[in-house]
């Protein structure tokens, strides 16, 4: 944990203490709610995220993803991060950002600490119709705007699904295992085993030690509509990074709609840091400076795949043909 003293590194001890107190996971999220909505009421909170961001050791050099997460804090207990949701081109808001999918054993608990929010459906576990073709059926428990300050939850295998918002809207995500921590958790949080996280993942399944350790196997975590149910995804298929270029609109595009302009590298940070593009880090600051609109950037290939963007229509055609069908699933076919 780091040691800087903002109100942001005193949310993170006051998470701590209670994820260490509680009787196990569902509680500590379930108490953690208050914390989350104060987290997002207090604007300095984001300004830290973002400073760190800015100051990190290739905090700039990073390659562009539909949502930029800022690292805020990682140990046994808890991962917390902020998320900035970028819009459509077109500012179309009954899209959504990814597929309908869960998060194996983790739980999630999320507030809205800028922006307007948008659009979150939570889903019923889904249950077989046809093995063969990788086709379930589910239905939805509800559906509501993650709107500013608002704290939602997502259970461990639950699918949700999120759509576009209107404008940036950024969120505080905490995730946890839904198991009590053990020395596994200190094990992953050791020097050197983050760093190599995905080496660790890979590792543990040819080795078959995934459930052992706890890691999060990625297998039918997403699914998307399609005629006659919502069809699985038996390996997840993510988005390609994009460009550092695009990457660095979105985040001075941050800056300047969060109104943090101030907290561009200056020269001797630049200086300081290694640094990819600086020539365009220079033509940004001086837009920022200037006041010239910044406008965020969705690269090629970050949005219109079919498995991970549809239209909400699209969902709402596949429930209703799945309600016409209902009678015959059954229970035991769930997964």
């Amino acid at each position: 944990m780091g040691h800087n003293k903002t109100p942001l590194h005193d949310y993170t001890i006051e998470l701590l203490a209670l994820f260490k107190r509680a009787p196990n996971k569902q509680d500590a999220h379930r108490d953690a709610r208050p914390i989350l909505q104060a987290m997002a009421s207090d604007r300095a909170c984001l300004r830290a995220a973002l400073a760190a961001q800015i100051r990190r050791r290739g905090g700039l050099n990073t390659r562009h993803f539909p949502a930029l997460g800022l690292p805020i804090e990682h140990n046994a207990y808890f991962n917390l991060v902020a998320n900035c949701f970028l819009p459509l081109p077109t500012g179309e808001t009954d899209v959504t950002a990814n597929s309908i999918h869960h998060h194996g054993d983790l739980l999630l608990s999320t507030a809205t600490t800028f922006g307007p929010g948008y659009e979150h459906w939570r889903f019923t576990t889904p249950m077989a119709i046809d093995k063969g073709r990788d086709l379930y059926s589910i239905d939805v428990i509800d559906r509501i705007m993650h709107g500013p300050h608002h704290v939602a939850f997502v259970d461990c295998f639950m699918p949700h699904a999120v759509m576009f918002p209107a404008s940036l809207t950024v969120t505080f995500a905490l995730w946890s295992s839904r198991y009590g921590v053990t020395w596994r958790d200190h094990l992953k949080h050791a020097p050197g085993v983050h760093a190599g996280e995905d080496w660790v993942r890979r590792t543990a399944n040819r080795l078959g030690a995934s459930a052992a350790l706890r890691i999060n196997v990625e297998d039918y975590l997403d699914y998307y509509p399609e005629p006659g149910g919502l069809k699985g995804m038996p390996k997840r298929i993510q988005f390609r990074r994009g460009p550092n270029e695009d990457y660095l609109y979105s985040i001075f595009h941050i800056l300047q709609r969060t109104g943090n302009e101030d907290l561009a590298p200056d020269d001797e940070l630049l200086a300081r840091l290694p640094i990819d593009n600086p020539r365009l880090i220079n033509q940004l600051r001086t837009d920022l400076r200037r006041g010239v609109p910044v406008a965020c950037r969705l690269s090629e290939g970050l949005h219109w795949l079919d498995h991970m963007n549809f239209k909400i229509a699209e969902i709402e055609r596949m429930l209703a043909d799945l309600k016409k069908v209902a009678p015959a699933l059954r229970p035991a076919n769930r997964v």
